[in-house]
């Protein structure tokens, strides 16, 4: 058992790099090729519609997948009143209750997005412009978003399942999302 958790650690932990490193340079990327349009429209007149449309376009992959990276390492937008403010199994209560409020948001981000891509899918639209893609590429995000989120929010749920069990009785602070072990990201 412990060698399968050694193993799921390492690819959760390697999938958020992943995931990192795909948002930073799909953000990089998008803002040299802003620049250069800029530069290019300014200084010559020149301007290129793929320099326009990618990264509006490409943005979402940068943003979605990265909600549940964000969530599991407790980085995510909250208010800490109430969190600051119980200890021990309250706290940890609380946490599961907040859990299992994300898996059911991830659930239907999940299913809408699955929804939504499926119909552009059979759609056959395509993206108007320079970019001649299928629309549906883009509305992916929604799902492969959702999808992380739930699974890096399943694993904060378990954290919190297994520190409610672990807890002593001085309420240490085992909570996964506490500012004590919050990641920085890259």
């Amino acid at each position: 058992m412990e060698k399968v958790k050694a193993l799921y650690k390492s690819f959760s932990n390697g999938l958020a790099k992943a995931l990192e490193i795909l948002s930073a340079a799909i953000i990089g990327v998008t803002t040299l090729v802003i620049c250069a349009e800029v530069i290019t429209r300014s200084l010559f007149g020149w301007t290129y519609g793929v320099f326009e449309e990618g990264p509006r376009l490409f943005f979402c992959y940068a943003v979605l997948p990265m909600l549940g990276v964000i969530y599991k390492r407790g980085r995510h937008i909250s208010v800490e009143t109430l969190p600051e403010k119980l200890k021990g199994r309250s706290r940890i209560f609380l946490m599961l209750g907040i859990d299992a409020t994300m898996v059911a948001g991830s659930i239907i981000l999940l299913m809408a997005g699955i929804s939504g891509t499926q119909a552009l899918y059979a759609s056959g639209m395509r993206v108007v412009g320079v970019l001649d893609l299928p629309e549906f590429i883009f509305i992916l995000s929604i799902p492969v978003g959702g999808g992380l989120l739930l699974l890096y929010t399943l694993e904060v749920m378990v954290s919190n399942v297994v520190s409610l069990f672990s807890i002593d009785q001085a309420g240490a602070n085992t909570d996964p999302q506490s500012a004590d072990n919050k990641q920085p990201l890259l």
